[in-house]
C-alpha cells in the first residue's frame, strides 16, 4: 500500500537522488499502463539535389542537408533527423531504438535519449571508427558500418554488425571469394539491405579482362552478397564488362570516406541502382598501317536490378531514362549518350507495406554541339516504375526516407 504523502517512503525505496528520476516516485506510482510500440510513421522520399535535400511528397526543402530518417525514441513525438552525412533508424534486436549517423567518413555516431537528461532533444555517441566508410545501413534488426580501410587488397573489404545499437563486432568480408579477372581488379563495397527473409549488398567490382578490344565505358561490374543471418556471407559479381547488371553509383563524400546507398530492401525483393549495359561494334582504321582494329563500345541505360534472394538478379532499364548509345558520325567523331542510377531507398506507408524510390542522372553528347544532362527519380515495385521528379541537369543524387507529416515528428539536425 503507498503510504499518505506525509508519511516516510516505503522500505527500500531510492532517496539518494542518484537514480533518473525523482527521489521516492516509482514508489508512489500505480497502475502503470505502457501502451504497445506505436507503428512507425508513414514515411516519403527524400531526394538529394544540388544545393540539399527536397521531400518528395511535401515538397519541404532542406538547405546543406544530404539524407534524413524518422524514428521514435522515448518521448512521445518521434524525431526527423537530418544530415549533410548519412543517417538510419532502427531497432537492434537486442537494444533499444535509435539512429545512427557518420558527418565525417570515420565516425559513427549512436543518437538516443538520455533517461534524466535531455529529454527534448537527441544525445549523440561515439560507438565506432571507421577507417574508409562506405556504407551506413539498418537492416533486419541490425546495424552495419561497410568500410575499406586504405590498406585493403583489390577484393577485400570490412563490416562491422550492432544488435544492440552499442555494441558492434566484426564480421570480415562480406563480399568473400570475387573471382580473379584481371590485374585491375577492385572492389567498391556498398550498403546492407533487408527484404524479410535475408540479407544482400551490392558494390562495384571495376576489371577489365578484354580490354583493350572494349573501351568507353562508363560504370563497373555490380559486386553481390547474400547471407541468411547477417554474419555468413556468399558473393558473386557480373562476369565481364558487356554483361548487365553494372553499376556506378552515387556517393555521399564525407571526409576520409563516402556514404553508398545502393541497395535497399522490402515487401520481399532487393532493389540495386544498377545499370543495364549496351555493345556496340566498331572497326576503326589504325594510322600509318592501313589497317583496322575491331573494337566495342559499352553504355549503360540507368536500371533496377531486382532479387527475390540477393544472388539472382534481373535487370529492368528504367522508363524514360536516357539510352546507352553510339553512333559513330565520320571523320573520327561520334555522338554518345548514357544514364545511370544513383541511389535507392524503401518507403514505408505502414508495418510490412511500402514502395522503392530510385535516382539517375544521365547525358548526351553530339558532335560539334553542346552537351546536355538529366535527373530522374521513380517510384515503384522494383519492377514497374513511375517517374515522379526529373529535371533537365545532372543534379540528383542519393534518396532516403522521412515522415511524410513532418509536423507530428521533431526535426533536428547532426
Amino acid at each position: 500500500m503507498t503510504p499518505p504523502p506525509d508519511q516516510p517512503p516505503a522500505p527500500n525505496t531510492d532517496t539518494s537522488g542518484k537514480q533518473p528520476y525523482q527521489s521516492g516516485l516509482l514508489s508512489r506510482i500505480v497502475a502503470i499502463h505502457f501502451p504497445t510500440r506505436p507503428v512507425a510513421p508513414a514515411e516519403q522520399g527524400l531526394l538529394r539535389i544540388s544545393g540539399g535535400a527536397v521531400a518528395l511528397d511535401t515538397g519541404d526543402m532542406f538547405a546543406g542537408m544530404s539524407t534524413g530518417a524518422t524514428g521514435k525514441l522515448i518521448a512521445t513525438k518521434p524525431f526527423t533527423v537530418l544530415t549533410p552525412g548519412i543517417v538510419v533508424y532502427g531497432q537492434p534486436q537486442h537494444g533499444k531504438p535509435c539512429f545512427m549517423a557518420c558527418t565525417d567518413g570515420t565516425t559513427i555516431l549512436r543518437g538516443h535519449q538520455d533517461v534524466g537528461g535531455d529529454m527534448e532533444g537527441i544525445v549523440w555517441d561515439s560507438v565506432y571508427g571507421a577507417n574508409g566508410l562506405c556504407a551506413l545501413s539498418f537492416a533486419g534488426g541490425a546495424f552495419f558500418v561497410v568500410y575499406r580501410p586504405a590498406s585493403s587488397g583489390p577484393y577485400d573489404s570490412s563490416c562491422a554488425m550492432s544488435v544492440d545499437g552499442e555494441n558492434f563486432s566484426e564480421i570480415g568480408n562480406i563480399y568473400p571469394g570475387l573471382p580473379h579477372l584481371s590485374v585491375h581488379d577492385s572492389l567498391t563495397p556498398g550498403s546492407v539491405a533487408f527484404n524479410g527473409k535475408g540479407y544482400a549488398t551490392a558494390g562495384m567490382f571495376f576489371a577489365d579482362p578484354n580490354y583493350p578490344n572494349i573501351i568507353g565505358i562508363d560504370d563497373n561490374n555490380m559486386a553481390w552478397g547474400s547471407s541468411g543471418d547477417g554474419s555468413g556471407w556468399s558473393a558473386s559479381c557480373t562476369p565481364s564488362e558487356t554483361a548487365s547488371p553494372g553499376i556506378q553509383p552515387d556517393a555521399i563524400h564525407l571526409g576520409s570516406g563516402s556514404a553508398f546507398t545502393t541497395i535497399a530492401g522490402g515487401a520481399g525483393r532487393f532493389v540495386a541502382a544498377a545499370t543495364s549495359r549496351t555493345t556496340f561494334q566498331s572497326t576503326v582504321p589504325v594510322p600509318g598501317t592501313g589497317g583496322t582494329q575491331f573494337t566495342q563500345y559499352v553504355y549503360p541505360t540507368a536500371a533496377a536490378a531486382v532479387s527475390n534472394d540477393g544472388n539472382s538478379w534481373t535487370t529492368n532499364k528504367l522508363p524514360g531514362a536516357i539510352e546507352g548509345n553510339y553512333i559513330e558520325t565520320g571523320l573520327g567523331t561520334h555522338d554518345t549518350s548514357d544514364s545511370r542510377a544513383l541511389s535507392v531507398a524503401f518507403v514505408r506507408t505502414g508495418a510490412d507495406t511500402g514502395y522503392f524510390v530510385i535516382s539517375a542522372v544521365g547525358s548526351m553528347t553530339s558532335s560539334g554541339a553542346p552537351g546536355s544532362a538529366a535527373s530522374w527519380c521513380w517510384k515503384g515495385d522494383g519492377s514497374s516504375w513511375q517517374l515522379i521528379k526529373q529535371t533537365g541537369d545532372a543534379s540528383f543524387g542519393t534518396v532516403s526516407a522521412i515522415a511524410r507529416d513532418l509536423t507530428s515528428t521533431k526535426v533536428v539536425n547532426i
